[in-house]
């Protein structure tokens, strides 16, 4: 994937981690998910309340994996063009 590829990424997924709407949903999700872990009356229950809990866990880490390496990208390709030889006119 090309860097510019990893910039446009990261820019998309900061906005929508801006995003009031999405970011509320989310911890209705996990609120609602921890509601069920205490209220699970079997260990099935709770087994599939911690696998919801480990794939909402699992989906911010990658959210963020994906700002961290568009941030590097960026960083990449200033220090390219800072290292480039100057376009005379």
């Amino acid at each position: 994937m090309s860097q510019e590829e990893l910039v446009r990424r990261q820019r998309k997924i900061e906005a929508f981690l801006k995003d009031e709407t999405i970011m509320q949903a989310l911890v209705d999700l996990k609120e609602d998910n921890y509601i069920y872990f205490t209220g699970a009356v079997s260990s099935d229950q709770r087994v599939t309340a911690w696998a919801k809990a480990q794939a909402l866990a699992d989906f911010s880490k990658e959210l963020l994996r994906i700002v961290d390496a568009g941030k590097r990208a960026s960083a990449e390709i200033d220090k390219a063009e800072k290292n480039a030889p100057a376009r005379i006119p």
